[in-house]
C-alpha cells in the first residue's frame, strides 16, 4: 500500500530565512512546528526559483494571503502556505505573521507527499495560448467572397 498523504505535518521552521539554502541546510537547526497547510500557491518556474533565493523580499502574494497564516497556541499548530511550481516537487511553508516576506519559512523537499486536494489553489503561473488555426490556405478575399461579404 502507497504512503498516507497528509495536510498536517511537522516542519523545521527557520525564523527569517535569507534564502532557501538556509531553510535546507542542515547547519542552521529551527524550530519543529506542527503545520497545517492552508492554501498552495504556485509560481512559474523562474518566480519560485527568484522568491527562494530572496525570501526576505516583499512579495505581494503573501501580503494578500495573509489570513490563512497564523499560529494557533491552542493546538500549537502553524497555519501556513505552501509555495511551489509545477515544474519542481520542492516548496517552501511559509508562514509571514501578517507581513509580505517569509518571516518563519520551512524547505519541504517533495510535496507530495502532502494532500492537497482539500485546500485552494492560486496559482500565478502564465497559461499558454495555442496559436489559432489558421483557416485552410485561402486569401482573405477568397474568404469574404465565399461569407458573401463584399
Amino acid at each position: 500500500m502507497g504512503k498516507q498523504k497528509s495536510r498536517t505535518v511537522y516542519a523545521e521552521f527557520h525564523r527569517k530565512p535569507l534564502d532557501g539554502w538556509e531553510l535546507a541546510d542542515p547547519v542552521f537547526p529551527g524550530e519543529t512546528w506542527k503545520v497545517q497547510i492552508e492554501k498552495a500557491v504556485e509560481l512559474s518556474r523562474d518566480k519560485f526559483e527568484q522568491f527562494q533565493e530572496e525570501l526576505y523580499g516583499n512579495y505581494e502574494f503573501l501580503y494578500e494571503n495573509g489570513g490563512y497564516m497564523y499560529f494557533d497556541d491552542e493546538g500549537q499548530c502553524a497555519h501556513s502556505l505552501l509555495v511551489t511550481t509545477p515544474e519542481r516537487r520542492e516548496g517552501i511553508l511559509v508562514q509571514s505573521e501578517g507581513f509580505s516576506y517569509v518571516r518563519y519559512g520551512a524547505y519541504i523537499p517533495d510535496c507530495g507527499v502532502f494532500d492537497l486536494s482539500a485546500i485552494p489553489w492560486e496559482s500565478h503561473v502564465p497559461r499558454q495560448i495555442e496559436p489559432e488555426q489558421k483557416t485552410k490556405n485561402r486569401k482573405p478575399k477568397q474568404q469574404k467572397q465565399e461569407r458573401g461579404e463584399r
